[in-house]
């Protein structure tokens, strides 16, 4: 979901949700833009938003991990994508920092509209593996089949590149990253 950002005081921000960002579609323009070789390449947040149409200093890309449910809201800051195409599909690492993990909310939907985050809150670091039914040369720009198991699966070639682009960010220090 794309939000704009806007200050209220020195400790607070606003979060207004503009519209559902179809990813897929963005990640297709950046990987075939650049003609990409099957191999490794990592977008950061500045990039994300661009391809949104936006300015990174006053938006948000804010992944919803369970937007069904009724009593609680389950929001991450996305901070950046680790891939890994192949000529047919294109396994991912989003990099996510926690903002609500499980807060209870009496109307998540109309919370998701519009909400408060305090900017000094620590948002904790997280890596979550998906992929997309296509590549550099085929498929379709969509997301891996749902089930009850949807991870992506890393052959050794994907695994080395996220293991490494992990490590050298210091993404899963546990430190904050913002």
């Amino acid at each position: 979901m794309l939000y704009e950002k806007t200050p209220k005081d020195s400790a607070q921000e606003s979060y207004q949700l503009l519209h559902e960002a179809k990813l897929p579609g963005k990640i297709k323009s950046f990987v075939l833009d650049q003609e990409l070789e099957p191999g490794g390449w990592h977008m950061n947040e500045e990039q994300l938003l661009r391809l949104c149409g936006v300015e990174s200093a006053s938006h948000a890309l804010i992944v919803d991990l369970k937007p069904k449910a009724t009593s609680i809201v389950n929001l991450h800051s996305m901070r950046g994508i680790i891939g890994y195409s192949y000529e047919d599909w294109t396994p991912l690492c989003f990099l996510l920092e926690e903002m609500f993990a499980d807060a209870p909310e009496e109307n998540p939907a109309s919370f998701k509209e519009e909400f408060l985050f305090s900017s000094e809150d620590f948002l904790r670091p997280a890596a979550s593996f998906v992929y997309l039914r296509a590549g550099t040369q085929r498929g379709v720009w969509n997301w891996g089949a749902v089930g009850r198991v949807n991870g992506a699966m890393l052959f050794p070639d994907a695994w080395q590149y996220f293991h490494e682009q992990l490590t050298v960010s210091g993404w899963l220090s546990g430190k904050p990253h913002g």
